[in-house]
């Protein structure tokens, strides 16, 4: 029996409360995506994995092993921009604030609990994704061009 790889793509979609991927099988991890692959309209990024199949014969059954996820890419947002954490601070603290209590009792808007979560977190860029949602980056993520 013969042991073969499969590469697939990932696409990170939103959801309501979580992201929800859709996946497919591609050719290869070529980031100019062809026509055949099917983006998801709520598609903010993507990442590639493989895994390895081999059928094998058992009590004259065929049956098909499938490895785990292996071999992930890193992650590609669909962004039309890239903010430092200062310039999304500057850009997003001048919107109309809602408040709530934070972890010690102190009175913190929903942006100033973001900006801490980022800066605790040590993130350093944000991607406006083409879905309107933004994404922390990390050093291994890259932006391509919104499909």
């Amino acid at each position: 029996m013969e042991l073969t790889l499969q590469t697939y793509i990932e696409f990170i979609c939103e959801g309501f409360c979580f992201s929800k991927n859709r996946i497919q099988i591609v050719k290869n991890r070529d980031l100019d995506l062809p026509n055949h692959i099917r983006r998801p309209q709520n598609a903010y990024g993507f990442r590639f994995f493989d895994i390895h199949t081999m059928y094998i014969m058992y009590e004259g059954e065929k049956i098909l092993l499938k490895s785990e996820r292996m071999n992930y890419s890193r992650n590609y947002y669909m962004s039309d921009g890239v903010y430092t954490l200062e310039e999304f601070r500057e850009a997003f603290s001048k919107s109309d604030k809602v408040y709530s209590l934070g972890r010690f009792g102190e009175a913190l808007s929903e942006e100033e609990k973001i900006f801490q979560f980022l800066e605790i977190s040590g993130c350093k860029e944000i991607a406006l994704c083409r879905t309107g949602n933004f994404v922390p980056l990390t050093k291994e993520d890259r932006i391509v061009e919104p499909v």
